[in-house]
């Protein structure tokens, strides 16, 4: 079926979810997990710039965006090539390119659309630009709604309310990848929602299994790989175990938010990305905030420009991400306020720790103790977290991959752009 990827070899850690599986996508060969760039807020400019730096690391590009139902619906009202791919976010010179959609309405409820029929043309434009692999877009079952304002604060306050159910999702998953399949030599990737209960999640990995789904895509919505949405992603996965299909999924995660938590006044913050690989993550792509910081806190004085607290750097050695003020190098410190070298800097940091962690698994046939040496795991929650990610789950390996070859050796301290050099 095309919506599954051939994978060559298989290791599954004893402890953990974290896996590594060889395979090829958009003809590239795959041997470890791989953090995606994502390029919402970056330039061609300034990739080209950093070429050299990027080549040996950066795999695949990606766009995220949620689309409300309006925003489909102009874009199947346009006829201009240019606004066209204006709504859609595009980039063509980022290449291979994996596009990362949330619709956040129901179309099989819609207030403007005619149905699913109306989707349809929507998804021939997503097939046509999503260069490497089709990632079903992503409904979210729920919405906040406004429901007047708190009378201390004056700030509006939201209600939850449930926009779809298993059913509808289930509905609305099978009839895009119908639609995505026609003719089609990608492979296509279906959705979790981390919104939906426990039974809801074991019901979806049921009906994946039946449908042969096996490249999964999980969309964090904003959130974080939390005690609980760990657990989520373990329960689906034990679904596939018990059915022994495990070997043969394949598993992006996007839409993380960078930190567990963040403030002005931490001068550590815990990272997100090197945690996703520990719950089964192949592809890791961007992050995605939780909205506007507090009116209260200062806005940047420059176009492009992040707040001194969101301008941090990832830390290979404790997964924490530090803040410039802790940080001596005066070059560094400005780079990491420019948006697009902030992400691009910190990309490269974790797909070296990506590296890192795949290099030791493959000697020790274990990652446990490695992610025990993290301060940050150590830390957070007092542990919790470590004890989410390393419940003891039975293993048995298909086969034993070759150690990748030896990476090459960046400075990644030296990402600069030109007129700092």
């Amino acid at each position: 079926m095309t919506t599954a990827l051939n994978i060559k070899e298989v290791i599954l850690d004893k402890n953990s979810e974290f896996n590594i599986k060889q395979f090829k996508l958009g003809g590239i060969n795959i041997d470890r997990p791989v953090k995606v760039l994502n390029v919402n807020s970056i330039t061609h400019k300034t990739v080209e710039e950093q070429r050299r730096a990027l080549e040996e690391y950066t795999l695949f590009y990606e766009i995220s965006s949620t689309l409300k139902e309006s925003t489909v619906n102009a874009l199947l009202d346009e006829d201009e090539n240019g606004e066209i791919t204006r709504i859609l976010k595009i980039k063509k010179w980022a290449s291979p390119l994996i596009l990362a959609y949330t619709l956040s309405f129901n179309p099989l409820r819609p207030q403007i659309l005619e149905d699913l029929k109306d989707l349809s043309g929507f998804l021939s434009y997503y097939y046509t630009h999503s260069s490497v692999a089709l990632l079903v877009p992503n409904m979210k079952i729920k919405k906040s709604i406004p429901i007047g304002e708190d009378p201390k604060t004056g700030k509006k306050k939201y209600k939850p309310i449930r926009i779809a159910d298993l059913e509808d999702y289930i509905k609305y998953v099978d009839w895009s990848v119908e639609k995505l399949n026609s003719r089609n030599n990608k492979p296509i990737f279906v959705p979790i929602s981390l919104k939906f209960g426990m039974r809801d999640i074991a019901k979806l990995a049921e009906h994946y299994i039946k449908k042969e789904y096996f490249n999964i895509w999980i969309d964090f919505e904003s959130g974080i790989p939390s005690p609980q949405n760990i657990g989520k992603i373990r329960q689906f996965l034990e679904v596939f175990r018990e059915k022994e299909r495990l070997e043969d999924i394949v598993i992006y995660t996007t839409n993380i938010n960078r930190e567990f938590e963040s403030s002005p006044q931490l001068t550590l913050t815990p990272g997100t990305d090197p945690v996703t690989t520990l719950t089964g993550a192949n592809l890791v792509g961007g992050n995605k905030g939780r909205g506007i910081p507090d009116s209260n806190l200062p806005k940047p004085t420059k176009f492009g420009e992040l707040l001194e607290y969101k301008a941090r750097l990832f830390d290979l050695d404790t997964y924490y991400y530090i803040h410039p003020k802790l940080i001596e190098d005066p070059k560094l410190k400005k780079v990491l306020l420019m948006k697009e070298y902030n992400i691009m800097l910190n990309t490269l940091r974790i797909n070296v720790e990506l590296i890192n962690q795949t290099e030791y698994f493959l000697e020790n046939q274990e990652i446990q103790p490695y992610a025990e040496q993290k301060q940050m795991l150590k830390e957070y929650r007092e542990g919790d977290l470590l004890k989410a990610l390393f419940s003891p789950i039975k293993r048995r390996s298909r086969a034993k991959s070759a150690k990748p070859q030896e990476p090459p050796k960046v400075n990644l301290l030296s990402f600069l752009p030109k007129e700092e050099r």
